[in-house]
């Protein structure tokens, strides 16, 4: 129903002068059925560094947190974010995760509600 593409870290400036690693976190979350979705909910967290091992036992850097799309998304559409995250390094070898943990499909009916009320 809903995916998350192109998850990545990259190179970011320092937050108000603190010289400690940033990087942005980057992701779209895509509707990829034909009918419009709501409710999309995703988790993000970030796993420190592998040193052989396996995801399930990484250390974990930024526990998981919820981000809710406010936006009802129509088929093909897609939202993209950008998180900065202090302490963190973009070269390093971290696995940002984000899953989708929520979404559902929309009726024209909400949608046409939706869009009376704004």
């Amino acid at each position: 129903m809903a995916a998350v593409r192109d998850i990545k870290l990259e190179p970011a400036s320092p937050v108000d002068g603190d010289e400690s690693p940033t990087a942005m976190l980057k992701f779209d979350v895509y509707n990829e059925v034909d009918l419009s979705i709501a409710g999309v909910v995703v988790s993000v967290s970030v796993l420190g560094e592998s040193s052989g091992l396996t995801p399930e036992v990484r250390p974990v850097l930024v526990r998981p947190f919820k981000i809710r799309v406010s936006q009802v998304l129509q088929p093909g559409y897609s939202v993209h974010y950008e998180l900065r995250m202090k302490n963190i390094s973009a070269d390093c070898d971290c696995l940002p995760r984000v899953e989708v943990v929520e979404a559902r499909i929309v009726e024209e009916l909400e949608i046409d509600s939706a869009l009376s009320r704004d």
